[in-house]
């Protein structure tokens, strides 16, 4: 081991020798979506839903395939409504990877009016500085630039 290489460093719990390896990794996930595939053929068409549990009627965003509160696998899929009220926002200036060509953006909790669920969204302002908890937003469906529907926020 020479003491001049950053790269190599002593392990904190054995106190062996390990190397830094300073490349970049890329990695890319297949997930299987089946059971919330309508979620996203919902986004598709311009619709935000969640799923509701046909047993007990437990609401979930983001959906879920099966209910965890009576272990029922049978959902039926609602649309959820667009008026919310501004909970809690925060400014991302350091950003994943995927993001890293992406100016700073707002990350957003909202309470939706109609079903008293909170989602986490992007939230879509023209001056970040304007935004107040308690103002009205909206859930809406929007295209990135590559054409991939996703959910957000955007101020009323």
């Amino acid at each position: 081991m020479s003491a001049n290489n950053p790269l190599i460093k002593l392990d904190e719990k054995d106190g062996k020798p390990v190397f830094l390896d300073q490349r970049e990794l890329r990695l890319k996930y297949e997930i299987p979506v089946e059971e919330i595939y309508p979620f996203f053929k919902g986004l598709e068409e311009g619709k935000v839903l969640a799923s509701r549990c046909v047993k007990c009627g437990k609401l979930y965003f983001p959906p879920q395939g099966s209910c965890s509160n009576c272990r029922s696998d049978n959902v039926d899929w609602v649309q959820l409504s667009a008026d919310a009220k501004l909970l809690a926002a925060t400014m991302i200036f350091v950003k994943p990877q995927s993001f890293a060509n992406e100016p700073f953006y707002l990350v957003a909790v909202g309470k939706l009016q109609a079903e008293g669920i909170n989602v986490l969204a992007r939230l879509i302002i023209d001056d970040p500085t304007k935004a107040r908890i308690g103002m009205p937003i909206k859930l809406k469906v929007v295209r990135t630039n590559d054409g991939a529907p996703i959910y957000c926020f955007t101020a009323n």
